[in-house]
């Protein structure tokens, strides 16, 4: 292996010693959310290079010179210069020399590209040994209307947004121009373009038209009885459908047609004629439906090894809380897989460039045909490519699109017999309920057992504030219950109070119990007072529950109170706990204080803060999670903060690019760009995320990684700055030298 400096010197660093890997970086940002929903901004890629080289012994101290002089010069580090990815342009990320026994020792060197963006040309053939490929990749054309010949479907989702027209809060519209439904988020919306930037309507998604070529899991272009489009491309070399609900496809083309059942999973057509540029897709059925329709260039990734993986990733949220109780909340899920396939050695390029084409596109993995869990709509998450003598083998790993999951109903109900009864605890089938018998069990408040009317204390919503005091709790239930037995009548009153005092080796403690109750068949009436004060080896304790419960027939209400101060050697605690209770439906309060942190817990669907004197709130929150606060004065406002879709919409960054929406509506956005540039060259700046109407200045300032007063290209704006980004000039005084690397820039816009 040797590398070649920008002067030209050809510096040899040792023999390749074992096969060695490449792959790529992507520098696209592709970000899923926890529910499952990916963002995807396409940038620039770079090659990357592994390789293990021999090295005489001797020579490691020299060769561990050399790198350290290349640490900061952009090279060409060449293992086999008949392949571009084995001569990759750019840094060594990192290497390690293996002292090993003289006479050889061996250097791990690791290299990383410059940045590439320009579009990959796919050289063709396919690299399979001695075969076809059946590891493909559906590289899919992107549909907007040119290609869109004919569709069955009407687009009449709404009506056309006009300008002219006054749309009440929540009217939905449709624009011809960008195929989707658009629902306005204010009243008297007047004048507001719903594909621009005003923040006054919602997007809804795509109109059903459109609904199978909008790139997404999940969306649906339906109709009755049938669905036909035709497509138009320059190449089309296979079409596939996913989600497809109906009776059966039917593809035709010049020399092809063909029609399959319809079925779950995904539906190919991977055998269409060299040279088809139109296809009709017929879909047929009662209440048809797709939800993503492909057509594109099909190529061939190498023939897939024995024992390829697949499984799903899921976005649901499983939560333990300390005590045990499990918190599901079902999200989307989505498909991946794990392939490996043997490739010609020659074609290691052609197939690292086709994975490096559809780096930030969703396209279809095909693992093996016919096999819908080794078919995956998605990206690729890692390749890497052991390049070999004569057969190199081709590493990846496939991450799919996210999809909401589909709750099946149970066909039929389950017979009381087939329910398991493992620990033996199962009622008898026509077992005594005691909601039905209520004249019949004393121990049920109006159809409701009296230890759900006395209530769990420490509630679901306060169990992690309240946990300390739930063995308190449970004993003043057990006392409380112990005055509810059979009295031999219907209706009666109950009042009770009762003192006890207990002194001894494990200290002194004190409590006073009152109870007052009436019963009849109908309803229940309870008041529940207990005070305890208890002092032990390890600390003392003062606690009040005070309990007022009420049936009628069905229903019934609680409120309960508790009050707990906990004092020992190691500190001291305080809790207060107000807990409303209405058929099972809790709201409350919790406040704790352990001396260190203190909170504050509000559980309710609505919550105010109101002016004594004219009742109007200063704050508000109501149950669809709506914040209203009134003259707010804000020292510091921290990201996270605020509602993240509200703050995606303001302000960005991501470490090379940012922006921020400034009062008034100006956007000012800055980022940078970093190589060496040693020529005069125009430079294209292209914004990560476009203004929404016009840039109306872009200030480029150039960036040296060091001083140096040799390095004389200044920056020029060429023309006029467009919403999409600007191109920028290097100039030079003279000819020696020219050389910067890089330069920030700094815009403002609309």
């Amino acid at each position: 292996m040797r590398v070649v400096t920008p002067t030209g010197e050809a510096i040899e660093l040792g023999t390749v010693e074992t096969s060695p890997t490449i792959g790529i970086i992507d520098y696209s940002r592709r970000v899923t959310d926890d529910f499952g929903v990916t963002t995807v901004v396409e940038r620039g890629f770079a090659r990357r290079m592994s390789v293990r080289l021999a090295v005489p012994f001797t020579d490691t101290g020299a060769l561990q010179r050399r790198l350290a002089a290349l640490r900061a010069t952009p090279a060409t580090w060449i293992a086999d210069d008949r392949f571009a990815s084995l001569s990759v342009r750019g840094f060594y990320k990192d290497f390690e020399v293996d002292q090993a026994v003289p006479p050889l020792s061996y250097c791990t060197l690791t290299v990383e590209g410059l940045a590439e963006t320009a579009p990959i040309a796919d050289a063709g053939g396919d690299p399979a040994i001695g075969g076809k490929s059946t590891l493909q990749l559906l590289q899919p054309v992107i549909i907007t209307t040119p290609q869109l010949i004919a569709s069955s479907v009407p687009e009449a989702d709404a009506a056309e947004w006009s300008a002219q027209a006054t749309y009440a809060l929540g009217a939905r519209v449709m624009k011809a121009a960008t195929h989707r439904v658009y629902e306005a988020a204010i009243g008297a919306n007047a004048g507001n373009d719903p594909a621009g930037a005003s923040g006054k309507w919602l997007d809804v998604g795509p109109t059903n038209r459109w609904a199978m070529f909008d790139q997404a899991l999940g969306s649906l272009t339906s109709a009755a009885n049938s669905i036909a489009v035709t497509l138009d491309a320059p190449a089309i070399q296979a079409v596939a459908l996913l989600d497809v609900t109906a009776a059966a496809v039917r593809l035709q083309a010049v020399g092809y047609d063909r029609t399959v059942p319809a079925g779950a999973g995904s539906i190919t057509f991977l055998d269409l004629p060299a040279g088809t540029t139109r296809v009709t897709v017929t879909i047929t059925g009662s209440a048809v439906s797709v939800g993503t329709l492909l057509i594109g260039k099909l190529v061939g990734l190498g023939v897939t090894e024995a024992s390829p993986t697949s499984g799903i990733t899921d976005y649901s949220r499983k939560d333990v809380d300390q005590f045990g109780a499990v918190t599901i909340v079902e999200r989307a899920w989505s498909k991946r897989m794990a392939a490996k396939s043997l490739i010609d050695t020659a074609a290691i390029d052609v197939v690292a460039n086709r994975i490096a084409a559809v780096r930030a596109t969703p396209a279809l993995w095909i693992g093996l045909d016919g096999l819908d869990s080794l078919t995956v709509y998605g990206f690729f998450k890692e390749f890497s490519i052991e390049a070999g003598e004569t057969t190199s083998k081709l590493s990846i790993s496939i991450e799919g699109l996210s999809k909401a999951a589909n709750v099946e109903p149970l066909d039929e109900a389950v017979n009381w017999e087939d329910v398991a009864d493992p620990s033996g605890t199962k009622p008898t089938n026509n077992a005594d309920k005691t909601s039905d018998n209520t004249a019949k069990d004393t121990h049920a408040v109006g159809g409701r057992p009296a230890a759900a009317v006395l209530g769990q204390i420490a509630g679901n919503t306060y169990n992690h504030v309240v946990a300390t005091a739930e063995a308190e709790v449970a004993r003043l239930r057990t006392r409380a219950l112990s005055f509810l037995g059979p009295l031999g009548e219907d209706s009666y009153t109950l009042i009770r109070r009762e003192t006890t005092e207990r002194k001894g080796a494990d200290g002194v403690f004190a409590e006073t119990f009152e109870i007052l109750g009436a019963v009849t068949p109908d309803g229940t009436a309870f008041v529940i007072n207990t005070s305890t004060v208890q002092i032990g080896p390890d600390e003392s304790m003062a606690q009040r529950f005070d309990a007022i419960a009420a049936t009628f027939e069905d229903n019934a209400a609680s409120i309960e109170h508790i009050d707990q101060v906990l004092v020992g050697p190691d500190g001291a605690s305080a809790r207060a706990l107000v807990k409303l209770d209405v058929g099972g439906r809790i709201i409350g309060t919790a406040l704790t204080n352990d001396g260190s942190e203190g909170a504050f817990v509000v559980s309710a669907d609505n919550f105010r803060i109101e002016d004594p004197d004219t009742g109007n709130p200063y704050f508000y929150a109501d149950d669809t999670g709506k914040v209203v606060m009134h003259d707010v004065e804000v020292d510091t406002l921290k990201v996270g903060a605020m509602d993240p879709e509200f703050l995606a919409n303001q302000s960005a960054f991501d470490g090379a690019e940012g922006s921020q929406m400034l009062p008034g509506g100006v956007i000012m956005k800055w980022g940078r760009f970093r190589a060496q540039i040693d020529t005069e060259v125009q430079l294209t700046t292209v914004f990560e995320k476009p203004f929404p109407n016009a840039c109306d200045s872009f200030v480029p300032t150039p960036y040296l990684n060091t001083f140096s007063k040799f390095k004389d290209l200044w920056l020029q704006v060429v023309g006029e700055p467009s919403r999409l980004g600007a191109t920028v000039a290097t100039q030079a005084a003279t000819g020696d030298d020219q050389r910067l690397d890089g330069f920030n820039w700094l815009a403002f816009g609309r």
